[in-house]
């Protein structure tokens, strides 16, 4: 990305995040550069409903949600199809599909 600077000059635009230095891979990396991963790892299967979905259809989620104390190591993270993943939210899998049977 280029940035014009006040000047006039063209240069390389700043990072949009700086990691810290010596920080482990996973605090390094956000949640969204681990999708590839996960879906080697899923083989394309949401873990949500259980179907296979092209890769551009998967969205990575927080198992234990960050708002409620999930970072984004790994092991906290999923992937869901986008539809599973947007009626999902901030719930855990256990508290949605305490939502979906009692609806």
């Amino acid at each position: 990305m280029i940035a014009l600077s006040k000047s006039g000059d063209y240069g390389a635009a700043p990072p949009l995040w700086i990691p810290r230095p010596g920080a482990p891979i996973w605090a390094v990396c956000p949640a969204r550069t681990h999708r590839r991963r996960l879906y080697g790892q899923q083989e394309g299967i949401c873990a949500g409903c259980g179907a296979h979905f092209p890769f551009w259809v998967m969205e990575v989620d927080h198992i234990l949600p960050r708002a409620r104390g999930g970072t984004d190591h790994p092991d906290n993270l999923q992937l869901l199809c986008s539809g599973y993943n947007r009626s999902k939210g901030g719930k855990t899998m256990a508290e949605w599909r305490m939502d979906v049977c009692s609806n």
